[in-house]
C-alpha cells in the first residue's frame, strides 16, 4: 500500500487524509503479525510529482520533518516490498520513506524551520559527526586489515567491525548490539541513513553495493560478505574476483 508519512507526523486541516494514511500502517502491521504478505510505504514528497512540486508546499513539509525523495527511491521501496512481501515483524510492515526531523538544538537551517514535538522525539535524527566515514574507527583500519587479509574470512571479518562501528554510529546503538545474524532493517535504518551506509561502504570500503542490497533484510554477515567481495582493496584471488 502507498501511504503517506503524514500518517506518523500529521498535517495542518487534513484529519481525514492523515487518519487514512494511518490506518494503512495499522492494517499493514495487522497482517504481518498474522504473517501475511503486507507493506505500507511510507512515502514523503516525490521531487516533481504531484504536491510535491509545488516550491510553497514542498517549504511547508520540509518544516514538518519530510525530505524530498526522487522516483528510484519510490522505485526500489516498491521493488523491495514485492520482493520481501512477508514482514519478518509488525513493526516492519511499514516502511518510512523520506521522513527525517532534525534534532532541535542541531543547529542546522531545517532545524530552526521545525516545530520541535517532544511526541516525536523518537524519531529527531541527530547528526552523525564526520568521523562515519573514515578509514579508522576506533583505533581500526579496516583498509589496512582489507589490504593485508589473506583469507575470505579475514576479510569478512574486518568488514563487519567496521560495518557495525558506523551501524552504531548512524542509528545511536550499542557496538555490542548489533548483531552479525540481525539485517540493518531491524534497527530502524531508513532511506536516508541507508544513504549514509552505502557511502561508507562506498568510500572507506572501497565496495560497489546498491540501495536495495542494503534494504534487503540479509544478515549483517551476509552483506560484510558482498560488501568484502567487491572490494578493491580485497586481493583478486581471495574471492575469485576477475582481473
Amino acid at each position: 500500500m502507498l501511504s503517506s508519512v503524514v500518517g506518523v507526523q500529521g498535517t495542518y486541516a487534513q484529519n481525514a487524509y492523515n487518519t487514512g494514511n494511518a490506518f494503512q500502517d495499522a492494517f499493514a502491521r495487522s497482517c504481518a503479525a498474522k504473517g501475511l504478505p503486507a507493506r505500507s510505504l511510507d512515502l514523503s514528497m516525490v521531487a516533481g510529482e504531484g504536491r510535491g512540486a509545488s516550491v510553497e508546499s514542498t517549504e511547508f513539509l520540509r518544516r514538518h520533518g519530510l525530505r524530498q525523495i526522487d522516483i528510484d527511491t519510490v522505485s526500489a521501496a516498491i521493488s523491495f516490498s514485492i520482493c520481501h512481501p512477508i514482514a519478518p515483524s509488525p513493526a516492519e510492515g511499514q516502511i518510512l520513506v523520506g521522513f527525517r526531523q532534525e534534532y532541535p538544538d542541531s543547529g542546522s537551517k531545517i532545524a530552526a524551520l521545525q516545530r520541535p514535538d517532544a511526541r516525536f522525539s523518537h524519531i529527531w535524527f541527530k547528526p552523525v559527526s564526520s568521523q562515519v566515514v573514515t578509514v579508522k574507527e576506533g583505533g581500526f583500519d579496516v583498509q589496512s586489515a582489507l589490504k593485508e587479509a589473506t583469507t575470505a574470512e579475514a576479510a569478512i571479518k574486518a568488514t563487519l567491525t567496521s560495518l557495525k562501528a558506523v551501524v552504531s554510529q548512524l542509528l545511536d546503538v550499542e557496538v555490542s548490539t548489533v548483531l552479525p545474524e540481525r539485517n540493518f532493517i531491524s534497527y530502524g535504518l531508513d532511506s536516508l541513513t541507508a544513504v549514509e551506509l552505502r557511502k561508507h561502504v562506498n568510500s572507506v570500503l572501497v565496495s560497489s553495493v546498491q540501495m536495495l542490497d542494503i534494504m534487503n533484510p540479509m544478515p549483517l554477515l551476509q552483506f560484510a560478505e558482498l560488501a568484502a567481495s567487491r572490494s578493491a582493496l580485497v586481493g583478486d584471488d581471495i574471492f575469485g574476483k576477475k582481473k
